[in-house]
């Protein structure tokens, strides 16, 4: 459920009693844990289906492996690692540098689930900013966004200190966007899998970003669009905002750096 029209998170977050980050709680915590094991347990099960979303990342990550023969990738807002045991068992050999960023519950869940993974390494983000981290290189072949943009603090800025690491390729996963102008509302997470289905986790603010907003931020800063594909309607989620808040979908957008 969605709530509220503010111009930005700082806004939205006035309006609220308290502000708690949901992805740092036990409820969030516990539900992810479930997802990550399941997919760890499943990593060389040829015939465990990767989520919807994914299929661009593989399709990409296996392209420029083979190209490559090894790259690194910045997932940021990656949990305890989650997409990584989703989708590794499907990418070819290769040298593969995966490095995440989230909150400290998430990261120390991911240490404790991946003891020996040495191709992983985990860092904190401040639970209350998330645009307070540290990277330990200055430069990535590739950065992953999952469901995780429309949660920033300030989207734009994000963007453009994760541009910073110069990728050739900026990857959207699960995106919040649409036609309706951007704005930021308050979203409240019930989840819908694991342990804690249908358990209400808490709430937070959420941005809809603008589509030509944010192609045309991108563009400004030297990335082109390479892949936009529509994945599913918000509309029925959205249906108590006026319009023309009202429009809003899922998406997955792939920016690629301009040559030249």
């Amino acid at each position: 459920m969605f709530t509220g029209i503010y111009e930005n998170c700082n806004a939205a977050r006035l309006d609220m009693s308290s502000f708690v980050n949901l992805f740092d709680g036990r409820v969030w915590i516990e539900s992810v844990k479930h997802a990550t094991i399941d997919a760890i347990n499943n990593i060389d099960n040829a015939d465990y289906p990767c989520q919807w979303y994914e299929r661009e990342l593989i399709t990409l990550l296996a392209m420029e492996m083979t190209r490559k023969g090894g790259i690194s990738v910045l997932d940021f807002g990656g949990g305890p690692a989650t997409t990584f045991a989703s989708i590794i068992g499907k990418l070819p050999s290769g040298n593969l540098q995966y490095h995440i960023v989230d909150t400290p519950a998430n990261c120390e869940l991911g240490k404790s689930l991946f003891p020996t993974e040495a191709r992983i390494l985990f860092f904190n983000a401040s639970p209350d900013n998330d645009l307070d981290f540290q990277l330990p290189r200055t430069k990535y072949d590739i950065i992953l966004s999952s469901s995780t943009l429309q949660y920033s603090h300030n989207w734009r800025l994000l963007i453009k200190l994760l541009i910073e690491c110069e990728p050739e390729f900026f990857v959207l996963l699960r995106l919040l966007t649409g036609p309706m102008p951007t704005f930021t509302t308050i979203q409240s997470v019930t989840m819908s899998y694991g342990p804690y289905k249908d358990y209400y986790a808490g709430a937070i603010p959420c941005t809809f970003v603008n589509r030509n907003d944010l192609s045309a931020f991108f563009e400004f800063h030297g990335y082109d669009v390479f892949l936009d594909i529509f994945g599913r309607s918000y509309n029925e989620e959205l249906k108590q905002l006026p319009a023309p808040y009202c429009n809003g979908h899922l998406r997955t957008m792939i920016f690629i750096k301009k040559r030249g």
